[in-house]
Order: structure tokens, then C-alpha cells, then sequence
């Protein structure tokens, strides 16, 4: 029986964002981006339970965002940086779990499809990742900062989240990680492959800028003020 379980990352200090509040306490449209991204992750029928993976200080705040989540749920304090927190989340999923993905709140913008996709080919190929297409001229500098050659976009595109991959190849994959800034790292560590998810309109929460962006694109979808 296949059960899958999401680890949605929340425990960043969001340096480039606001030196007073965290992104994901933020209101976005009337929801924090905290509860838009549990909510898309819970509303998966291939999801199962979640792992929210929270600053200690926000642990009261989150509880009550998430008190009425429609998925089983846990809410655990993370570590010091990106890497410790997914591990945190991962020693933390139930244990009939045979598929994780690991999804960072600051792309509350991820579909319901989205994540479905990403877990189906998980289940298909093992491991997998969402991903969004290169369609900028891409080129490579030298030691001294000048260009010096120019990529195949086609063979190139930007890595996203969520992340997913089976329980046994991702435990295999922590075991000895070296340093990493996000869970496919770990995975091409191991000279495995994954499965590349074209998502769209699935941005990443840096600085207050994108929470216009992100309200734009909300907006086009139909969505208003909660």
C-alpha cells in the first residue's frame, strides 16, 4: 500500500524578506503563506499526512493556522539550517510511509496538480522534482568573470519545489550527505536520477516584491480577499 507523506519546510529565518516577521506569518489574499501551502499539499488525494517543519517561536502561531488542516498532521521544531529541517521532518513521518516529498512554504503558489504530478512520478520513477523550463539565453564565465561559452537551455531548468522520492532511497540518501541547498543534491549524490516536473507559475517567496507578484498571479486565477 502506497502512503505518501509531504514535509513542508517553514523554519527559515527569511533574511532577505524582513528583518521583523518571517514570510511565511505574511498575509497573502487573507491566508498566511504558511496555511496556503499546507492547505495545496492537504488537498492532494495522493497526499496522506503531513510534516510541518516550523521555527521554534512560530510553533503557537502555527498550531493555530493549521488547527483545522484536513489531513493528519504533525508540527516539529527544525534545525539550523534547510538541510537539518528536512532531516528533522523526515525522522518525524509516520511510519507506513512509502513516498516523501519535501515542499519549502515560500512556494505556497504550487497546484493541487502540481503536487499530484510530482507524486505520481515518484511513484513511477523513484525519485522526482518540480521544475520550471530555462528560456533565457544561459552563459558560462571563467575563472576572471567573463563569458566564455553558452549553455543548451534545452538541456538545462531550474530546480523547484516540492521534491519527492521513495522512504528507502531518500533514508540511503542522508546517510553520510554532504552539504547540500536542496533534497535532489542528496540524491544525485548517489549517482541517482530524477525525474524532472514542469510546473508553472510555481514561485519561491524571497523578498516582499514577490508577495506582489504572488497576489498578481492569485488574482488570475480567480482568487480574492479571504
Amino acid at each position: 500500500m502506497q502512503y505518501c507523506t509531504a514535509v513542508l519546510l517553514a523554519a527559515g529565518s527569511g533574511s532577505r524578506f524582513d528583518a521583523s516577521r518571517t514570510k511565511q506569518t505574511y498575509s497573502l489574499l487573507g491566508k498566511s503563506v504558511l496555511r496556503r501551502s499546507a492547505e495545496v499539499l492537504a488537498a492532494c488525494p495522493l497526499v496522506d499526512a503531513l510534516v510541518i517543519v516550523v521555527r521554534e517561536d512560530e510553533t503557537a502561531f502555527s498550531r493555530g493556522e493549521l488547527a483545522d488542516l484536513k489531513k493528519p498532521y504533525k508540527i516539529v521544531v527544525g534545525g539550523k539550517t534547510r538541510q537539518e529541517s528536512a532531516a528533522i521532518g523526515f525522522q518525524n513521518i509516520p511510519a507506513e510511509s512509502t513516498e516523501v516529498i519535501i515542499h519549502d512554504a515560500a512556494r505556497c503558489l504550487i497546484t493541487e496538480n502540481g503536487v499530484k504530478e510530482v507524486v505520481c512520478a515518484v511513484r513511477k520513477y523513484g525519485a522526482a522534482s518540480a521544475v520550471t523550463a530555462v528560456h533565457d539565453t544561459v552563459k558560462t564565465l571563467s575563472d576572471e568573470g567573463m563569458i566564455v561559452s553558452t549553455r543548451d537551455r534545452s538541456r538545462l531548468c531550474l530546480a523547484a519545489t516540492p521534491q519527492g522520492f521513495s522512504v528507502p532511497l531518500y533514508r540511503r540518501a542522508l546517510a553520510g550527505a554532504p552539504a547540500v541547498t536542496d533534497d535532489n543534491m542528496l540524491v544525485e549524490h548517489l549517482g541517482e536520477k530524477i525525474y524532472p516536473v514542469y510546473v508553472f507559475e510555481n514561485p519561491k517567496i524571497t523578498t516582499p516584491e514577490d508577495m506582489l507578484y504572488a497576489e498578481f498571479l492569485l488574482r488570475k486565477r480567480g482568487e480574492g480577499n479571504v
